[in-house]
């Protein structure tokens, strides 16, 4: 076991193999326990298959069991952060000036909790236990995902080369595009900025699977980049999350408890 830190987050212990897990060849370098992304996208398929054996093995009961356990998981972890960010800051942003939460048509998803005192992440929403008292309260802020991301790179000083945005512009591969294309918010500090897939075009990686990959951008590596565009953290999870806006989460939940009672009735009708 040896420690390893990862760009603005805590130490962590990394379990390193000395060889591939995949084809026991010789790890160098970085490598903690495949030898190649090809090796990685085996062990990948290995377990996505062992994860399809072990669904078809599984009853009807149990699968029912397992779908409640879901809902019911996420339902509560949608009331436990509704409530803490009303408890904490009125159910909107804490940053001066910034009113997002009010809207409507804004997303619960963006909004974060943040630890002022500690300058890192917090812990998860389902580990911070409700009623949050006042020692607890002290430190914590509520903020959009855009502040949230800028004060953190501020907070917890992270290299350019880590910030695929960042990466791009310095290494102009990127149009000098320094505004959100949603909102025109600008997105110039680093944090601020999100690479979104545009709708309609095939993607075959991620962006910043691009710049992890190091070394000499290819051709099919810059078309890719041709198919991204800049957008805030904001927009970013408002476009990935559309039925968590706070204007639809009272249907949402109204679905899940119908889905809920419904799931509970099915081992009768089985049986």
């Amino acid at each position: 076991m040896i420690e390893k830190r990862k760009p603005g987050k805590r130490l962590k212990r990394v379990l390193r193999f000395k060889n591939c897990v995949v084809c026991e060849k010789p790890l160098s370098g970085q490598q903690t326990k495949f030898c190649s992304p090809s090796c990685t996208q085996s062990q990948a398929g290995r377990e996505a298959t062992e994860r399809m054996r072990e669904e078809v093995a599984e009853s009807p009961l149990e699968r029912i069991e397992k779908a409640l356990k879901t809902v019911r998981v996420k339902r509560r972890g949608l009331l436990n952060k509704l409530e803490l960010i009303n408890i904490l800051s009125g159910g909107f942003c804490s940053y001066p000036g910034c009113t997002y939460g009010e809207d409507k048509n804004e997303n619960l998803v963006a909004l974060e909790i943040y630890n002022e005192d500690l300058r890192r992440r917090t812990e998860s929403i389902s580990k911070l236990m409700l009623p949050v008292n006042e020692e607890k309260r002290g430190p914590l802020r509520v903020y959009c995902k855009f502040h949230y991301e800028t004060l953190f790179y501020r907070d917890n000083p992270v290299p350019p080369l880590f910030i695929p945005s960042r990466k791009l512009w310095d290494e102009k591969l990127l149009d000098a595009q320094h505004s959100c294309s949603v909102c025109g918010r600008d997105v110039s500090e680093k944090g601020a900025a999100e690479l979104h897939h545009r709708e309609g075009d095939k993607k075959t990686c991620s962006s910043s699977d691009l710049i992890r990959k190091g070394g000499a951008i290819t051709e099919d590596q810059r078309a890719e980049l041709g198919k991204v565009q800049v957008v805030c953290p904001n927009c970013y999870i408002e476009t990935h999350n559309p039925d968590l806006s706070f204007g639809n989460l009272p249907t949402l939940i109204a679905q899940m408890d119908k889905q809920i009672l419904l799931l509970k009735e099915a081992p009768d009708k089985i049986a």
